[in-house]
């Protein structure tokens, strides 16, 4: 149901529908609909790999992209922007993990949240699949917004290549103002050494890598201990034409479904981790499941020539992809997921009982266990709720008749976890509309904000033991409270005391807290209210 559901919409709003199977979204995207000065928002892991086509790829939250679905724009604050000028030619070997491992030693962070721009010559000796490794491990291994490249003749011929010739424009990396400019020698990387590792190639990693891995093993590279996750029946098909899994399998690698490989690990195929010298020399190694790992395999191996294999599925299966006007069956919401309840704005002085406390740290999975139950009810707020913190708060919740401003507290850290927009939109349906904690996870404190619960963080000189479950606290004047305030105070009115907590989100996304979320907040505009 959910799926004819999102046909029927993609053909009634004139967009294409992937059928599943296809293939990681990033992956499906860069085949058939990356091209050169293209913007993209994606909620899907991977998307930042877009850059590698001289993209701007932004990370957004499902509730953000639909508010974009519906005619409004992306709230952001314009990044930084930091220049690689790059000299020199890469050694062999040399390819888009060796680079990032390279700019975290020279970056050290300080890249954290901007646009890095990589500009220079040198860039056209690496092909499209180190490309899309160096923009994607860049996001995560770096902290950067985007990594953008330019657009050549490499991007072109790789577009070409799936014919989509006409996508083609021509990005030449100027020199155009920068915040910072740094310049980074190729030739001064060396490539990766071979080494014994436990290595997970995840279903996000590009059909190029794998051909890659499977010319290693052609050259009597044994591959035991690696896993190969294969992304969807339109990659497995393509690899099983060029011989490439046998190729694998025949050097010991353990290939798997991506279906079968979530059924038997707890990584999250979007994860992203990888192996640092200490770990590997030590003898352990982190999973890994990311583009662009074979350098980090520590095999240096030629590309081979473009003729003699088949790239990255070559195009996109007809089959695979609906056009506009091609889905059937009617528009039918059917029993697909629910319009959420918007939350009511934020006014005057709000007040509300502390409906959840933890003493320590609150990870997502504590917050909402996901499983296959969650996963069924993903679509319906209220269903997702009644599993939040094994179901013990909804009966506490009823009680209390339902809470117009709910406080979830955390003494220590907020957050962790791939499954925030989850955990957000269930604290909404149990009426939780403020979260305080010692510290956030990276980017859980705007997902709170862009689903209308406003996060806040203890200062240092608070005590937060003085806070317990059920105390009615009150945000005097939040209301009222100047665009941009970085500072409230929260008073207790069971306890008698007050103290000051910090703002942890941006102004743009303090105002969205403020107003219900996201989506109320567009809903009141179109409402004029």
């Amino acid at each position: 149901d959910e799926l004819h559901y999102v046909q029927g919409a993609a053909a009634a709003a004139g967009a294409s529908f992937v059928r599943p199977g296809a293939g990681p979204p990033a992956s499906v995207y860069r085949r058939g609909f990356a091209g050169p000065g293209r913007t993209l928002l994606a909620s899907a892991p991977g998307a930042a790999g877009a850059g590698a086509f001289a993209m701007l790829p932004f990370v957004a939250t499902p509730a953000e992209a639909a508010a974009v679905l519906a005619g409004e724009a992306l709230r952001i604050e314009r990044p930084p922007v930091v220049a690689i000028q790059f000299r020199g030619g890469p050694r062999p070997g040399v390819g888009g993990a060796e680079i990032v491992l390279h700019l975290t030693r020279m970056l050290d962070r300080s890249a954290h949240g901007a646009f890095l721009e990589c500009r220079g010559e040198p860039l056209a000796a690496l092909p499209m699949a180190e490309r899309i490794a160096l923009a994607s491990l860049a996001q995560g291994r770096l902290g950067v917004r985007a990594c953008v490249l330019p657009s050549d003749d490499v991007t072109r011929a790789y577009l070409a290549e799936r014919g989509r010739d006409a996508d083609w424009r021509r990005f030449d990396a100027g020199d155009g103002a920068a915040e910072r400019t740094l310049e980074l020698d190729l030739g001064r990387i060396a490539p990766a050494e071979p080494r014994e590792a436990c290595v997970r190639v995840g279903a996000e990693a590009e059909d190029d890598d794998l051909r890659l891995l499977a010319a290693a093993a052609a050259r009597g590279a044994r591959l035991t201990g690696v896993e190969v996750v294969v992304g969807g029946r339109a990659t497995r098909r393509a690899l099983e034409e060029g011989g490439v899994l046998a190729a694998l399998e025949s050097a010991g690698a353990d290939v798997r479904d991506d279906g079968e490989a979530r059924a038997q690990t707890p990584l999250d195929p979007g994860s992203l981790a990888c192996a640092d010298e200490a770990e590997v020399s030590a003898g352990r190694a982190k999973p890994i499941s990311a583009p662009g790992l074979v350098a980090s395999l520590g095999f240096a191996v030629p590309v081979p020539e473009r003729e003699s294999r088949r790239r990255e599925g070559a195009e996109l299966d007809p089959a695979e992809v609906l056009g506009p006007g091609d889905a059937t069956g009617a528009f039918d919401r059917g029993t697909a997921p629910a319009p959420p309840e918007r939350p009511a704005p934020l006014e005057g002085s709000p007040r509300g009982l502390v409906l959840v406390h933890a003493a320590g740290d609150l990870p997502g999975e504590r917050v909402l266990a996901w499983g296959p139950r969650a996963q069924a009810r993903r679509g319906d707020p209220v269903a997702l709720a009644a599993l939040a913190f094994d179901g013990n708060v909804v009966p506490l919740a009823e009680s209390f008749g339902r809470l117009r401003c709910a406080f979830a507290i955390a003494n220590g850290r907020w957050g962790e976890g791939a499954r925030d927009e989850a955990v957000a939109r269930a604290l909404v349906a149990l009426g939780v509309r403020v979260v305080l904690a010692r510290t956030f996870a990276p980017g859980h404190a705007r997902v709170l904000a862009v689903h209308g619960i406003l996060p806040l963080a203890w200062r240092r000189d608070v005590d937060a033991s003085r806070v317990e479950s059920f105390d009615e606290l009150e945000l005097p004047g939040l209301g009222e409270a100047p665009p941009g305030t970085r500072r409230l105070t929260v008073r207790s009115l069971t306890r008698g005391q007050a103290f000051d907590v910090d703002v942890v989100v941006s102004a743009a996304w303090l105002e969205l807290a403020r107003a219900g979320g996201v989506l109320s907040a567009h809903a009141n505009e179109a409402a004029g209210v």
